[in-house]
């Protein structure tokens, strides 16, 4: 076989991997991302019909209509930052631009943290995360970053037992970039887990980094290492 076939398999490969990781992670994303747009929008239905009994009284209450009116506003604000989440990670890139090839790991793992807290608290889980490094640019785009740093958060998150609490430590040498999620109790052997672990492995592997799991006395550790970007002279 050619050296261009061979870099093409390769390439073919690797957005093969990125396309099933990125699946997987909406199929746990979805219900939460959805869920913030519900609420919003039962918000607003909320904040409509009682604006509409406040009209039908007989004496106004300027108040209490200043107050609904508000209400509405602000649920309108957080729809539009629900739906925004929505589309970037369904459809990442259907702005048309070209996708830099470069992406932050501390921005992105701010987001990834965002939309995966209502997750965390409707598992009864906590989540610290210490960043021993100012921002870092890794030489990937910015959605593979992110369906990255969520894949190993979400594997982490369903193997761990009930109620874990998450320690995340982000930090950074000359070379690589990494994320280590621990936490207490030994991991829980599911199918789907297992699916999606190995989806986050062969996604890492073909992102030019390495992820790992180890288990250590009574705690787990999940592992995300990636290059960084070449700095620019």
């Amino acid at each position: 076989m050619s050296t261009i076939a061979v870099e093409a398999t390769d390439a073919l490969a690797g957005a093969a991997a990125r396309l099933a990781l990125r699946q997987q992670n909406l199929t746990v994303l979805m219900p939460v991302l959805l869920h913030d747009v519900n609420g919003s929008l039962n918000g607003i239905a909320l904040s409509t019909e009682l604006l509409s009994r406040l009209q039908q009284r007989d004496v106004a209450d300027p108040a209490s209509a200043a107050t609904l009116l508000l209400r509405t506003k602000n649920e309108l604000s957080r729809l539009k930052i629900a739906l925004k989440a929505l589309e970037k990670r369904v459809s990442p890139g259907v702005s048309g631009q070209a996708p830099a090839r470069v992406a932050p790991l501390v921005a992105t793992m701010q987001e990834a943290q965002a939309v995966l807290m209502p997750a965390i608290h409707r598992g009864q889980h906590e989540l610290r995360i210490a960043y021993s490094t100012d921002e870092v640019q890794l030489e990937l785009r910015s959605e593979d970053l992110f369906d990255l740093v969520v894949g190993l958060a979400i594997v982490a998150i369903e193997a761990a037992p009930p109620r874990a609490a998450f320690d995340a430590v982000v930090e950074s040498t000359p070379i690589e970039a990494t994320v280590t999620i621990e936490y207490a109790g030994s991991p829980r052997a599911i199918m789907a887990v297992e699916m999606h672990r190995e989806l986050l492995r062969a996604a890492v592997r073909h992102s030019g980094g390495l992820v790992e799991w180890r288990q250590s006395g009574a705690g787990s550790r999940a592992r995300l290492c990636l290059p960084r970007a070449p700095t620019r002279s």
